[in-house]
């Protein structure tokens, strides 16, 4: 069974073109924006983790 999370809203604005991409590549991947922005964040997290190391 998968791990059921906690979620929160949270609202921000970002470039016009790069949100136009993220759709794309959204319906190119049967993703949802969603999930394509919490993979990202969880890319960025990891890799500033490793750069404290």
């Amino acid at each position: 069974m998968p791990k059921i999370t906690k979620k929160t809203y949270i609202n921000t604005t970002i470039e016009a073109d790069l949100l136009t991409e993220l759709k794309i590549l959204g319906a190119q991947k049967n993703m949802r924006l969603n999930k394509m922005l919490e993979e990202a964040i969880r890319l960025l997290l990891e890799k500033h983790e490793k750069e404290s190391e």
